[in-house]
């Protein structure tokens, strides 16, 4: 029995990776069509459409996964329970689409690959924000972790020196901070 079990988690964390390295890959090739797209669309129509698409092809897993639940277990939605849904909801909205909103802007003043490389600053600014509001330190090697994946992100995405419109610091700033408060 504890063979099948150690067994099983190994393909479930082989998934959970293989599932993750997809988001990344899928993360970073949106940049290049967010770019291409702000060339023919305002930010709002290139958001709107990929939050879509987006929920589109959540929705029929999640009605499956919700289906495999016993009916005892499923979720259960009251009154006062919507109103706190829908109010936590909306705050997570605005803050969502302010940085969407940022994001498509400022890709309208930079490359593609930079644009990515400003957006990632947000491993930065998530343990910066851990510590500003739970005083929770952050270890060392999360610290060196975070300085590896900037600088892996830097050595993938930078090529022909680091310069970038005024304009764009400015949208992609805003933009990392709502990033990490969006992940806080």
């Amino acid at each position: 029995q504890k063979g099948n079990s150690m067994e099983q988690n190994k393909r479930t964390v082989l998934l959970c990776n293989i599932m993750l390295l997809t988001a990344a890959f899928i993360w970073g090739c949106s940049f290049i069509f967010q770019k291409d797209a702000s060339n023919y669309i305002g930010p709002a129509t290139v958001m709107c459409v990929r939050y879509l698409l987006g929920s589109l092809t959540m929705l029929p897993f999640i009605l499956y996964l919700e289906s495999k639940k016993p009916l005892s277990e499923r979720t259960k939605y009251t009154k006062d329970s919507t109103k706190e849904i829908l109010k936590v909801a909306a705050i997570l909205a605005v803050v969502k689409v302010l940085d969407l909103v940022l994001n498509q802007a400022g890709i309208g003043y930079t490359t593609a690959s930079k644009a990515a490389f400003l957006t990632a600053a947000n491993m930065v600014m998530v343990p910066i924000l851990a510590y500003i509001y739970f005083r929770q330190k952050t270890h060392l090697t999360r610290w060196i972790a975070t300085f590896i994946g900037m600088a892996g992100i830097y050595f993938m995405s930078i090529t022909g020196g680091f310069s970038i419109k005024n304009a764009s610091i400015g949208y992609y700033q805003s933009d990392a901070i709502n990033w990490a408060v969006t992940i806080f």
